[in-house]
């Protein structure tokens, strides 16, 4: 079967939400009204690493620093896609021009609930539990036990390889250290 390479950007904002793009309802697109993150194909006179600045820009209107994150396998009916997958920061306060219906940074928790195109809700998810510096990761839970933690809405905390550091509720703000 053919591989077509195809770049996405997981972009976060200061708060550790990521941005996602609502796709237009309409029946001749991919996965009309989901939310997906943003990216595109790689044109044939282009690296991954200048497609994802190519689409970045023209989907948001932001220039930003993207670094490599990871590359794999991900099944089309027509071909493989071969995704690459780019990774960067932005102060949200910066106004977006984006491209589809609609725009919006999302907490890991919000993402569950959400519609998620291309498959990306595992990547998501593994974004979230791999990015020490992200404020809801960590690694002593197990799996099932951690997700419960991470999308209870009334949760919010901060999450290290070496394990959870501090808890806060979202109402009260109250902290829980361990």
């Amino acid at each position: 079967m053919k591989r077509i390479p195809y770049i996405s950007i997981i972009l976060e904002n200061r708060e550790g939400e990521v941005l996602l793009l609502l796709r237009d309802n309409k029946s001749t697109i991919t996965c009309p009204n989901h939310w997906t993150l943003i990216g595109g194909k790689v044109e044939s006179n282009e690296t991954p690493e200048m497609a994802a600045h190519r689409e970045l820009e023209a989907e948001t209107g932001l220039k930003t620093d993207l670094s490599f994150w990871k590359r794999y396998d991900r099944e089309h009916t027509l071909f493989i896609v071969d995704q690459y997958v780019y990774v960067g920061k932005v102060d949200a306060s910066r106004e977006l021009l984006v491209l589809g219906r609609d725009f919006q940074f999302f907490k890991p928790c919000e993402i569950q609930h959400l519609k998620i195109g291309y498959g990306f809700q595992s990547l998501l998810n593994e974004y979230f539990l791999t990015h020490t510096d992200n404020s809801y990761v960590h690694h002593s839970l197990s799996p099932r036990r951690l997700w419960q933690d991470l999308t209870h809405p009334l949760s919010r905390g901060i999450f290290t390889r070496e394990g959870i550091h501090r808890i806060s509720h979202a109402r009260t703000g109250r902290d829980i250290h361990w």
